[in-house]
């Protein structure tokens, strides 16, 4: 895979960015979900992963209070924690298959997020057989609007010298002819 004289970092680098990114901006420092990760020992992107894939094992994260008892994942905090994936999954299938290079979610603030996470769409779920075809489509809108405009482009420097029908011509002619007349008595 070339990479065209830019930087790259390593995937693992990538997905540690990716797993801080979700917790100190999308999920906004959140202390509670930290501390539960850590008593989880989940350490890892992939990690986070395997666990928010899992609706259940996300409604059973709990952690301890300081007073020693165990506190439940609120409803809200697990639906939020959940759309994180979500939405690295819907940007993942936007930027293309994951062969092709992962799709930087740290581009994405807390805003982005919050837009994602309040149109309530169902989990995402990332596959690279969609994110191909998503891909593909894409590649030919882009082909589609490229050749539009170069036809438009190639067109407005054709002129025509004959015409088989003068009397539609003289009528059309007609009109840009008084306004041409009409816009040179006005300079």
């Amino acid at each position: 895979m070339s990479t065209k004289g830019r930087k790259t970092r390593s995937s693992t680098d990538l997905f540690t960015l990716r797993m801080t990114h979700m917790l100190d901006v999308w999920m906004e420092g959140d202390v509670w979900i930290k501390d539960a990760l850590a008593t989880m020992n989940v350490t890892n992107y992939m990690e986070m992963v395997r666990l928010i894939e899992d609706p259940n094992t996300v409604n059973s994260i709990k952690n301890r209070k300081s007073d020693g008892t165990e506190e439940s994942i609120s409803p809200e905090k697990a639906q939020k924690f959940r759309c994180c994936l979500s939405y690295a999954n819907q940007l993942q299938l936007r930027h293309g298959p994951i062969a092709d290079g992962l799709v930087d979610i740290t581009q994405m603030d807390d805003d982005d997020f919050r837009n994602f996470y309040i149109m309530a769409i169902p989990f995402v779920t990332y596959d690279d057989f969609v994110a191909e075809e998503l891909q593909s489509k894409r590649e030919a809108r882009t082909a589609a609007a490229a050749a539009a405009a170069a036809q438009r482009t190639g067109s407005q420097g054709v002129t025509t010298t004959a015409n088989s029908n003068p009397s539609t011509t003289s009528y059309a002619n007609s009109n840009s002819n008084s306004e041409l007349a009409a816009f040179r008595k006005n300079i």
